[in-house]
């Protein structure tokens, strides 16, 4: 909600810089629309992400598996 909440915040005064030709409202929309993308934490979980996990160890037994063919 809060991403969306500065979103159209920075909608809104980027129109308004444009409409008043106020570069500077509209460089302060610009401003805020940044800052709601790193506000936004998100993150999404991809399906088999937490059980298929290599560590080093299962690289190296896989890469001298694929040497000895």
């Amino acid at each position: 909600m809060k991403v969306f909440l500065l979103v159209c915040c920075a909608g809104a005064a980027i129109v308004a810089g444009v409409v008043w030709d106020k570069i500077w409202i509209a460089g302060l929309g610009l401003l805020i629309g940044f800052s709601a993308m790193w506000v936004d934490h998100g993150h999404v979980k991809l399906e088999g992400d937490d059980r298929y996990t290599e560590n080093p160890m299962e690289v190296r037994k896989m890469r001298s598996k694929k040497q000895q063919r």
